[in-house]
């Protein structure tokens, strides 16, 4: 097996790479218009609809100095995704229960949306990367409810 881990750092803008892994970044997350519109049609009176939100995401070879060993790690995940498009308790059994399904498709960026993204992903420089959008990730009301409520957004930026 083959490992994967999501991207961390220690400080922002700094991204840490795993060695000899598959390195996932979230890029996007946005919310599925038609899962949208299907739930408000089934909604009773006083409930909320679900939203189904899909995520962008760059899975990301690295390979230390071993430029063919980081495109090998890239062929086993787009063959695993190729071979596993859709993601259930069936054949993922440790999905959590609350998501009945994830449908993994390969997205083509054009050329001003691979620029767009690559800037964003500034430390991926010359690393292979692939980038699937995972879809359908239904949240119901009662999985949206939280304790407490937010009252203020601090950001990095507001300190510039």
């Amino acid at each position: 097996g083959h490992r994967a881990t999501f991207i961390g750092g220690s400080e922002a803008g700094q991204l840490s790479f795993i060695d000899r892994a598959i390195n996932i970044a979230l890029l996007n997350i946005h919310e599925e218009s038609l899962i949208r519109i299907q739930s408000f049609q089934e909604t009773e009176p006083g409930e909320q609809p679900s939203i189904g939100i899909n995520l962008d995401v760059f899975f990301i070879a690295h390979a230390k100095d071993n430029y063919s060993e980081a495109l090998q790690l890239l062929s086993h995940t787009i063959q695993f995704f190729t071979e596993n498009r859709v993601l259930d308790h069936d054949n993922a059994p440790d999905l959590d229960e609350s998501i009945w399904r994830l449908i993994i498709e390969l997205q083509s960026l054009d050329i001003s949306d691979t620029r767009e993204a690559w800037q964003i992903m500034d430390y991926a420089k010359n690393k292979p990367a692939v980038f699937y959008q995972v879809k359908l990730l239904i949240f119901t009301q009662s999985q949206l409810s939280i304790s407490g409520k937010i009252t203020g957004i601090n950001s990095a930026l507001n300190n510039r």
